[in-house]
C-alpha cells in the first residue's frame, strides 16, 4: 500500500487548487494518475478531494475509480471522494446513458457539475477531477469535455465569479506503441480549443524500459516542452510522480 507520506513530486508540481485529468485514450492510467496526484496534493496542501463526474461501467454498491484511489492511498486524513453520477454500461457516459436499464438516472449538466464542484472547494483545500475516457469524449447531455470543464472552472461564460481561475489540465499518456501519435493528436485539438495541459503523466513506466519506451519518453518529452507542459512519469505499480528531467532524457528518436 502507498500513502501520501512516499509521494515525491511536490516541490515540482505548479502551485494550483483544482486539477482535471484527461487522456489520450480509454483505459490508459487515469485512474492511477489521479490517486498519485491527490496524494502529492494532499502532502503539499494536507486536504484534497477527489470527484469523478461520470463514473460508467459499475452496478450500485460496487467500487468504483473515487473508491480505488482512496484504497490505494490508504484512506489518509484529510482525503475525501465523491461521484457526480453512476451508469452501469462501461461505455462513454452519453452512449452509456442511452442503454442504461435505470430510467429514473439522468447526466448532469455542466452546470451542476460546476456546482458540485465550489462546494467542495468550500470544504477542502484541493480538488483532483477524473474526466471518463480520452480527451474529447463527452461528460454531459450538450457534449462537454474535459475542455469545458477547465473552462468553466478558469471563469464562467456568464460573467460570474470564476470557480478556479488557475484550474490545471492533466494529459494522461501511455509509455508503449501509439502514443507518438495519440499524444500529439490531443495536443493539436487541445491547442485549437485553447486549453492547454499545464503536465503531461507518462503511467505505466517500467523500471527497466526498452528501446520502444526510451524513445516515446523521448518523443513525449520534446512534446512537452513545446507547449511548455511538464513531463512527469509514474513506474509500474508506484504512486511516486517523478518529474522527467532535462539533462537525462533518453536520446532514442525512433518512432512509437
Amino acid at each position: 500500500m502507498t500513502t501520501h507520506s512516499d509521494t515525491c513530486a511536490s516541490k515540482s508540481l505548479p502551485p494550483g487548487r483544482t486539477w482535471v485529468v484527461t487522456g489520450t485514450d480509454t483505459e490508459i492510467g487515469k485512474t492511477w494518475t489521479t490517486a498519485a496526484l491527490a496524494g502529492e496534493i494532499l502532502r503539499r496542501t494536507g486536504g484534497s478531494h477527489i470527484d469523478k463526474p461520470v463514473q460508467t461501467g459499475l452496478k450500485p454498491g460496487e467500487p468504483g475509480d473515487v473508491e480505488e484511489c482512496l484504497e490505494l492511498l490508504g484512506h489518509p486524513g484529510g482525503l475525501t471522494g465523491s461521484e457526480g453520477v453512476r451508469l452501469g454500461p462501461a461505455m462513454a457516459p452519453r452512449d452509456a446513458l442511452r442503454c442504461s436499464d435505470a430510467p429514473a438516472t439522468d447526466l448532469p449538466g455542466l452546470g451542476a457539475h460546476v456546482s458540485r464542484w465550489s462546494s467542495h472547494l468550500r470544504t477542502s483545500r484541493s480538488l483532483v477531477i477524473e474526466g471518463s475516457g480520452g480527451v474529447t469524449v463527452a461528460l454531459t447531455p450538450d457534449g462537454e469535455t474535459t475542455v469545458d470543464v477547465v473552462q468553466a472552472l478558469r471563469g464562467p461564460s456568464d460573467g460570474g465569479t470564476p470557480t478556479d481561475p488557475g484550474a490545471h489540465l492533466v494529459l494522461v499518456c501511455r509509455p508503449g506503441l501509439g502514443t507518438q501519435n495519440h499524444s500529439e493528436l490531443a495536443m493539436e485539438h487541445l491547442d485549437r480549443r485553447g486549453v492547454l495541459p499545464t503536465c503531461l503523466v507518462v503511467s505505466g513506466t517500467s523500471d527497466r524500459p526498452d528501446d520502444v519506451e526510451r524513445a516515446n519518453l523521448n518523443f513525449l518529452a520534446r512534446l512537452a516542452a513545446e507547449y511548455r507542459a511538464k513531463l512527469f512519469t509514474i513506474r509500474r505499480g508506484s504512486l511516486c510522480l517523478r518529474e522527467f528531467p532535462c539533462d537525462t532524457r533518453p536520446t532514442v528518436t525512433a518512432r512509437g
